[in-house]
């Protein structure tokens, strides 16, 4: 089973700066990129934003954000917005909500809607409001969000409303199999989709007595009230899915598959935006606010033209990051993050964390990067492709591959004196030189040994792979087994080292040792936790007082007499779930561990750890950047 894992270890004295909490609990930093934007709705300089955390508002068109989520369900999942006059209304997994103060406090509007349904899309249409559901059809308000009933649709089973839209009195709804429309809003359904595809349908928007309705086939208009729709070719592909639509008078902006395209005139004809970074975002709604377009993605935040999408700059201050981060490193004087998913890349961190600028100029746009690692001032990246090297803090990187099998993949570094060990599926190779070069230093290794995690003791390198811990005393010239006490068919996803004992996480896999393991489902893969060895791997003894049941650390520190591991119980089945148990610490070598997670979002998965002489700092699953004063620790 080769399944590659990264565990970076690392400290130094940095970031002295931040301001301390009151008391002592984990603060968020930050991190590249901000949460996932699911809906966006904007009146003059005043911006809402939707996410899976609740609301967040802007009142000076996007450039910064603060959590509006006073009388929201704790993190609710925000699917739509709606603004209308003083009031905003949110769709949400629980219902609709509203407020009247800008976003200083919301109440509960969902008197009639179904209690087991979401929200899906909200609009208005003369003088009532209207909800679409994920199972139930439409629901109609004519007081405000005090009340709702239901209007019909509802008997299209297994068919969600995705879009809502008003154009004076009568409402139009978008279901997978067609576009409906209610005359007066009032429940009597007609379908009106002749000229449009059979399939695929979603958006919709009224610009007055236009109706715009997006399909995998492009953008059709409508100027009969959905009598017949036709194509807009003017400007637009036509074999584009469209993602999202906005509009503010005359000025439409439409998403088709990640590109930006742009209206002046009432949508007669369009225009190509610029490119965004990182480009593969997935753009899930746009709004017009005075002269900026902003563009929600999954992922990654806001992103934010003011020359009619020409250029773009990302706009996240103030909201969360769900940055995946794998490595924190320092080289020289500057802190860098290697992060994974939406917002992959390498980052540099400034400001104390209030800005992120990406670093990989001369790293191709399709690596899949794994970890990252320092040697004085030269940063170097492991990917699928090899190893990337920069000596100038990031701004320019060029392969480093001479010795190693082509295209091999990298899955962690350990820096020991002057030598550089890389880990990769066809075992370990080193250089001595500074990347220059590489040999392989294998012999004792078994065959395509996947390893996961260095750690060293003395002139002692210990390798934890995906058959036990293997020791070199020899700069890797030489490997040799010790895995005594351990489960005999393991996976080592993590290794530490604290004065002369050595801590290992284990996982047990299925079958019997050395055998090619098909994947299991749940339950197949036994999460040993951690084990303790006193005398350089020779034997090993549980160590896990204290912690979860069926647990392993996909990450530890040191911190002189104390020693700190991120906790996770990892499943198999066609992918490795990890579900996030937060921190833990041992004072006393794994006879007994705490939890250390005031202050972290439940279920945060840490993936590195980073230490200064006052701070610790966590590298997590789609939660950024944390810190902790170590004093917390004490």
């Amino acid at each position: 089973m080769k399944r590659a894992r990264v565990t970076f270890l690392v400290s130094l004295a940095i970031l002295s700066a931040y301001p301390q909490p009151l008391a002592a609990q984990w603060v968020c930093v930050g991190g590249p990129g901000g949460c996932t934007i699911n809906a966006l709705a904007a009146s003059g300089t005043n911006v809402f934003a939707g996410t899976d955390r609740g609301v967040f508002v802007s009142n000076d068109s996007g450039a910064s954000w603060k959590a509006a989520d006073s009388g929201l369900p704790e993190g609710v999942y925000v699917d739509c917005l709606l603004m209308t006059g003083q009031s905003v209304f949110a769709g949400t997994a629980r219902g609709v909500y509203v407020t009247d103060n800008l976003g200083a406090s919301w109440l509960a509007a969902s008197s009639g809607l179904p209690k087991d349904d979401k929200v899906l899309c909200l609009t208005e249409a003369g003088p009532a409001l209207f909800a679409g559901t994920s199972e139930h059809g439409v629901y109609r308000s004519e007081d405000r969000g005090a009340s709702w009933r239901a209007v019909g649709l509802g008997s299209q089973e297994g068919k969600s409303v995705w879009a809502l839209a008003g154009v004076g009195q009568d409402l139009f709804a978008s279901l997978d199999g067609g576009i409906y429309m209610a005359a007066g809003g009032h429940g009597r359904w007609t379908k009106v989709s002749r000229g449009l595809p059979s399939y695929g349908l979603g958006y919709l928007l009224a610009n007055n007595a236009q109706l715009y309705a997006g399909t995998v086939e492009g953008l059709f208009i409508s100027t009969d009230g959905g009598a017949s729709w036709s194509i807009v070719s003017s400007g637009l592909p036509k074999d584009k899915s469209v993602e999202c639509l906005a509009v503010s008078g005359q000025y439409l902006v439409a998403c088709m598959e990640g590109t930006i395209y742009v209206s002046t005139d009432g949508g007669a004809t369009w225009t190509e935006g610029g490119k965004r970074s990182p480009e593969n975002s997935d753009i899930r709604c746009l709004a017009v606010s005075g002269p900026y377009i902003l563009a929600g993605a999954e992922g990654c935040g806001i992103y934010r033209s003011a020359d009619r999408g020409v250029t773009w700059t990302m706009s996240n201050s103030g909201l969360p990051s769900e940055a995946c981060i794998r490595d924190l490193v320092m080289a020289g004087t500057e802190l860098f993050v290697l992060t994974q998913g939406a917002m992959s890349g390498v980052f540099i961190c400034a400001d104390n964390g209030a800005s992120w600028t990406p670093v990989r100029s001369g790293l191709p746009s399709d690596l899949d990067l794994r970890c990252l690692t320092a040697v004085g001032t030269s940063l170097f990246v492991g990917t699928d492709q090899g190893i990337f090297r920069s000596t100038d803090y990031g701004q320019s990187w060029a392969p480093v591959n001479e010795g190693l099998p082509k295209d091999t993949a990298v899955g962690c570094f350990a820096v020991v004196r002057s030598n550089l060990f890389a880990a990769t599926y066809e075992g370990v190779f080193r250089s001595t030189n500074n990347g220059e070069s590489w040999s392989a230093v294998n012999s004792g290794l078994p065959e395509r040994v996947s390893v996961h995690g260095f750690a060293q003791i003395g002139s002692d390198l210990f390798a934890g792979t995906d058959i036990g811990v293997f020791v070199s005393s020899s700069d890797g010239a030489h490997w040799m087994a010790v895995n005594a006490g351990l489960p005999k068919n393991l996976e080592i996803t993590a290794l530490a080292a604290k004065g002369l004992k050595l801590f290992a996480s284990v996982i047990e896999q299925p079958g019997e040792p050395g055998e090619v393991t098909v994947i299991a489902g749940p339950g197949a893969y036994k999460n040993d936790g951690i084990y303790l060895s006193v005398d350089k791997g020779k034997s090993w003894v549980p160590a896990n007082a204290g912690l979860p049941d069926d647990v392993v650390a996909p990450s530890f520190t040191v911190n002189g007499s104390d020693l700190v591991a991120g906790i996770a119980h990892v499943e198999y089945g066609k992918y490795a779930m990890e579900r996030g148990r937060g921190v833990f610490l041992t004072r006393d070598d794994g006879a007994s561990w705490v939890p250390v997670n005031e202050g972290l979002p439940a279920g945060v998965t840490v993936h590195c750890f980073l230490s200064s002489g006052s701070e610790l700092f966590a590298g997590t699953s789609n939660r950024g950047v944390w810190r902790l004063p170590l004093s917390a620790l004490r």
